[in-house]
């Protein structure tokens, strides 16, 4: 059964009785096998029904600040593995990509336009851009795959955690291969 106990009462239970499950206002909820005796024990529902509404606050609250610096620390995960290119420059990568493979299927450099404007203004030849363009392509693919699928795992665990101590077990961590990121500690009261 579950029970309040004022603060200032709760010496009057013995040890091994009960187990606090967590307090509200100037109340410890507890929880007994058996029905307890004690004086100053009372069943106030509409209390308990106030302290589990905002247990489950809480526990929303927590966890959307909990996805908000997963989000952070992937953005951060990510910057490191790409750097800091332009929004144009990002926006090129599938051309670049896809005239790569184009060009390495025909060797024509008209299936390339823009490789062959960027590997002249780099003084390269198209071969080697459209090698580098796709061994970085590939790179970036396995990367960005571990560390997505990462993030989807983090998040996953937020939302499926039940209670404020299920979100403390969760230590985002972007760690792989030669691209580390310092783990972030989340550790939240109830």
């Amino acid at each position: 059964m579950q029970y309040q106990i004022h603060f200032d009462n709760i010496q009057t239970l013995r040890e091994g009785e009960f187990k606090i499950l967590g307090s509200y206002g100037d109340y410890f909820f507890i929880e007994s096998q058996s029905p307890l005796n004690a004086p100053f024990m009372q069943r106030d529902e509409a209390l308990f029904a106030q302290y589990q509404a905002d247990k489950a606050e809480t526990l929303q609250r927590t966890k959307a600040q909990m996805q908000e610096t997963l989000e952070n620390a992937f953005n951060l995960a990510f910057k490191g593995l790409v750097g800091e290119p332009n929004t144009n420059e990002i926006l090129s990568w599938a051309t670049q990509e896809a005239e790569a493979r184009a060009f390495n299927a025909g060797n024509n450099a008209n299936d390339a336009p823009f490789l062959s404007i960027l590997a002249k203004q780099r003084g390269l030849t198209l071969r080697a851009l459209a090698s580098k363009v796709l061994e970085k392509a590939a790179g970036y693919k396995e990367k960005g795959a571990k560390l997505l699928g990462m993030k989807q795992a983090f998040s996953d665990s937020i939302e499926q955690a039940k209670s404020i101590e299920d979100l403390n077990k969760i230590q985002i961590d972007f760690t792989f291969q030669e691209v580390k990121f310092e783990r972030i500690p989340l550790k939240v009261q109830d």
